[in-house]
């Protein structure tokens, strides 16, 4: 089984995992590039950025779009992992390298996931072989992870 692993921080994960919602925004913080490597209903995973090597949880491919910051928050609030727009904002900004938030009117990309699971850290899936050079994701398969509990998840879902 394919899962397509997208990289995330500890506070996005962390805020939705006490949340626990129907659908999460994973957002990108541009707005300029496009994202087709999965199909609606593949598996999408979360992995939490180096040196934080886990698999911490994941979803089901929606969609993707692309949309200004303040139609984001209109759109998903809580579910892009933040729990107010200027927190949004400012999260945004430094993930661009600003030194203050980004303007509500600049555009990002959204990939929309359903029926989101966040594991416990006990059940945190190691992704050692993640070279630190990569920002962005990737697609594993299940044999890479080693982990037989995963794909049941997805199998159940």
């Amino acid at each position: 089984m394919k899962f397509y692993v997208g990289i995330t921080d500890f506070s996005w994960y962390s805020y939705l995992a006490a949340q626990k919602p129907e659908e999460v925004n994973f957002w990108r913080p541009s707005g300029q590039d496009t994202f087709r490597a999965v199909e609606p209903g593949e598996p999408f995973l979360f992995k939490l950025h180096s040196p934080q090597n886990f698999i911490v949880g994941g979803g089901f491919f929606s969609r993707f779009t692309q949309c200004p910051v303040h139609y984001a928050w209109d759109a998903f609030q809580y579910k892009n992992g933040t729990p107010s727009f200027t927190k949004f904002r400012e999260l945004l900004g430094q993930r661009r390298g600003l030194l203050g938030p980004i303007r509500q009117e600049e555009i990002i990309g959204c990939i929309l996931l359903q029926q989101p699971f966040f594991l416990e850290p006990k059940e945190w899936i190691p992704a050692s072989d993640w070279r630190p050079g990569i920002q962005r994701e990737r697609h594993m398969t299940l044999k890479r992870l080693k982990v037989k509990a995963c794909g049941r998840r997805f199998r159940a879902a």
